[in-house]
């Protein structure tokens, strides 16, 4: 659908931005120019329809979600209420994005990713990570890939690549990697530039100390 701004019930929309399939947007939306909302790139050319019905194929942006120009949202995500999703930010098929939660300028967060309420997100999200509530994400969440990642690109019996899991109130610093399926306990910080690849305890600090060039385990 190409527009040039109008309101419907309720929501504002903004210059050429495109619906693709089922949709359901709740009072108070507000999506601005250039946005993509229920792309999927298996049916670009699907006509849209707004829904009052939920289910796993509708994309859902809850009451005054704001959407940015230039993001893209692919079909079946659900937004919840009073989001604010940043300038040319990605949300993948089916991820869950919880209420109050802000996605910063520019994040690319993948398929079927769940993050929790009043949480900050940049960066990047690999497929189905999990982030808990109040968490602030600046670095990315990706898999091991311990084989070459073409030869399982396309395949069904490829088995799925574990992703990273962070609990509650972690704060994750600029440019952080956290690697492969594990798990950052909840009230945890991990500096900037850090790289993790083993499971973090709860209420630890994780610094790099510059001298040596290595991780650094502090009690927060």
């Amino acid at each position: 659908m190409k527009n040039n701004e109008f309101k419907v019930k309720d929501i504002l929309v903004g210059k050429y931005s495109h619906f693709f399939g089922k949709i359901k947007i709740e009072k108070g939306v507000k999506i601005g120019h250039h946005c993509i909302i229920g792309f999927s790139s298996e049916d670009k050319e699907s006509p849209f329809e707004f829904t009052n019905l939920d289910s796993k194929e509708v994309t859902f942006l809850g009451q005054g979600t704001v959407v940015n120009p230039f993001s893209l949202i692919f079909r079946g995500a659900k937004i919840g209420k009073n989001v604010e999703i940043h300038e040319y930010s990605r949300i993948g098929v089916g991820t869950r994005i919880g209420d109050g939660t802000k996605i910063v300028y520019g994040a690319k967060i993948y398929d079927d990713v769940i993050i929790g309420k009043r949480c900050i997100i940049a960066g990047f999200c690999c497929n189905g990570s999990k982030i808990g509530d109040e968490v602030t994400m600046m670095g990315h969440l990706i898999h091991k890939y311990p084989i070459h990642a073409i030869d399982i690109w396309d395949s069904d019996e490829a088995e799925e690549e574990p992703s990273p899991i962070i609990e509650d109130n972690v704060i994750i610093g600029y440019n952080s990697l956290i690697i492969g399926g594990i798990r950052i306990g909840r009230n945890s910080y991990i500096a900037a530039g850090s790289i993790i690849c083993d499971n973090i305890l709860p209420n630890k600090k994780v610094i790099m100390h510059r001298k040596y060039q290595k991780l650094k385990l502090c009690r927060r």
